[in-house]
């Protein structure tokens, strides 16, 4: 749910079930949608690299 007053908010959860209706028919299982989503699928709000490369820039050792 998004916070009162944050319109932008609301497009960006609109958006990401947009892309989920899309896409994720691809899939046999939501997980490997939400897998390939964040460690795959690159954005273009992120400058074109994924979700994991933003949350993890900085960060030395990475246990996956």
């Amino acid at each position: 749910m998004g916070s009162i007053g944050k319109p932008t908010t609301l497009g960006k959860i609109e958006r990401w079930h947009r892309t989920y209706d899309v896409e994720r028919p691809r899939f046999k299982r939501h997980e490997q949608f939400i897998k390939y989503y964040n460690n795959k699928r690159v954005h273009m709000s992120l400058n074109y690299i994924t979700p994991v490369q933003v949350y993890n820039r900085g960060v030395t050792h990475v246990v996956e």
